[in-house]
């Protein structure tokens, strides 16, 4: 239980205990009361003590005139530190600056023992022991490399005196740094990713606040955040599009398998490479994702095309532990870069400049839009909402709304379904050609019929005239942008 007793000594100050640790509270003027941790003090006796000589000292600074107001904060954090030697040094020359004897010789204090660095409790956060110490308060993180990347900048971040944004301990830190630290950023950046920066150092001082109870409150506090602007256009591929990509067995085998497998269930591309074959059953037909992004554990029928893709792959790699990849996951770090490449003319050969091109309302392809180009495709084929979120994870209907204006322009286009990924997929429909039995009756959605069949797909499988992209599988000069059905 939190206990604060006021005092009455040359200033405005009180104290206050909260979790076995004092803090002095003072008034700097305007109404405005900073408070800070005394981590010498053990008991209320040596807080009052302590609450009183800082409550002076800023007495003293006001009375002497406005030139000593840029000066206030930092005399309290750095007399609340200092040792009992230090704090005699800091008061002689507060005496000595107001007398006009001198300025204020103030140092930066040695930091208390338990004292922790922005970049030691963001290296304890994405490394996951934040999480190991304090599972109540900190979720583990399943995919820390984007965190990890983004502070590994702002660590570097040079922000006064020569120091970097890393070193400074958190008790130190104020929202100038922020703003330092945001200086050097390229100005390029898109405001979404200027605002990733500022989440991730907020999201470290919170865990400073608890439950590390290094600092008293955040430093940046939401009104600080960036504001976000308009969304920028994104790409998707269409279905004739996505098969050319999937056909071309120049690019390597379980980045076609991630890509088409995102196109058509809808997951994440980081989702997808963390299944494991224990999480898939091949009898039912059904995938179980407990762990995800947002915490909510989901499951549903795959499609029957892709089941038996994952069958046939299943056979070829039966010691497997996860299905894209063998004993670690399938590497999909600059995924989003080789998707563009493949669509170049030595690979896929797709020629619609909107999919690469970056403006100021637009945005190149990324891996990530797999997982749009499926909602646009389902809700296109008439799926319910339902239906989607199932897949997705998509807590609100608002999520999957901006993309239904996109969804009724392709439906207009009679775009459809994407192609069947096991007839796609080259390496795999070898082995179903030699062995047509395996496949089954029902496939993905067809443009003509969208009724749930038994086996979790849409409508009857359609048998694909697909033109294959020249230098990869076959040989046709020309792909249309509609997969004809017969």
């Amino acid at each position: 239980m939190t206990t604060e007793k006021k005092i009455r000594a040359k200033g405005s100050g009180s104290v206050y205990e909260s979790r076995g640790h004092w803090f002095a509270r003072v008034s700097i003027g305007g109404g405005v009361q900073r408070s800070e941790l005394l981590p010498h003090a053990t008991n209320e006796d040596e807080a009052l003590e302590r609450t009183a000589v800082i409550a002076g000292l800023v007495a003293k600074l006001r009375a002497a005139g406005d030139v000593f107001a840029p000066v206030i904060e930092k005399t309290i954090t750095q007399a609340a530190a200092a040792s009992d030697e230090r704090l005699v040094k800091i008061i002689a020359s507060i005496d000595d600056a107001t007398a006009g004897r001198g300025g204020i010789r103030v140092q930066n204090p040695a930091p208390s023992r338990d004292a922790l660095t922005f970049k030691a409790v963001g290296e304890a956060w994405t490394s996951g022991d934040l999480a190991r110490r304090f599972p109540d308060y900190v979720k583990r993180k399943r995919s820390s490399d984007g965190d990890a990347y983004t502070l590994e900048i702002v660590y570097a971040a040079p922000v006064a005196n020569g120091r970097k944004f890393g070193e400074l301990y958190l008790a130190d830190i104020r929202i100038e740094h922020v703003d330092a630290v945001m200086a050097t950023l390229p100005t390029t950046l898109q405001p979404a990713t200027r605002r990733q920066y500022v989440q991730a150092i907020r999201k470290v001082l919170g865990y400073g606040v608890h439950p590390l109870r290094q600092i008293t409150s955040n430093p940046v506090a939401r009104e600080h955040m960036p504001k976000g602007r308009r969304s920028l256009a994104k790409g998707q591929l269409r279905p004739a599009e996505e098969a050319r990509v999937c056909l071309c067995t120049k690019i390597p085998i379980l980045d076609r398998l991630v890509l088409g497998f995102c196109h058509r269930e809808g997951m994440r591309t980081g989702e997808a490479v963390a299944i494991e074959w224990s999480d898939v059953d091949l009898e039912l037909g059904t995938v179980t994702l407990d762990e995800n992004k947002t915490d909510e554990p989901r499951a549903w029928v795959l499609g029957a095309d892709v089941l038996r893709t994952l069958v046939t792959w299943r056979a070829r790699n039966p010691d497997a532990r996860y299905v894209f990849g063998g004993d670690e996951p399938h590497n999909v770090h600059k995924l989003a870069d080789r998707f563009r490449r493949y669509l170049g003319e030595t690979y896929a050969n797709v020629q619609r400049p909107e999919l690469l091109e970056r403006t100021g309302s637009r945005i190149p392809l990324r891996a990530h839009d797999a997982r749009g180009a499926f909602i646009t495709r389902a809700l296109a084929c008439d799926r319910t909402e339902a239906w989607v979120t199932d897949r997705t994870g998509h807590k609100s209907s608002q999520m999957v709304y901006g993309y239904k204006q996109t969804a009724r322009t392709e439906a207009a286009l009679g775009l459809g379904w994407w192609a069947p990924l096991d007839e796609v997929t080259p390496d795999v429909a070898a082995k179903l050609a030699a062995d047509p039995d395996e496949a089954g009756e029902e496939a993905g959605p067809s443009p003509r019929n969208h009724k749930q069949s038994r086996s979790g797909g849409i409508g009857r499988r359609p048998r694909f005239k697909i033109g294959y992209p020249k230098g990869c599988v076959g040989s046709s000069p020309t792909f249309g942008t509609n997969l004809e059905t017969s």
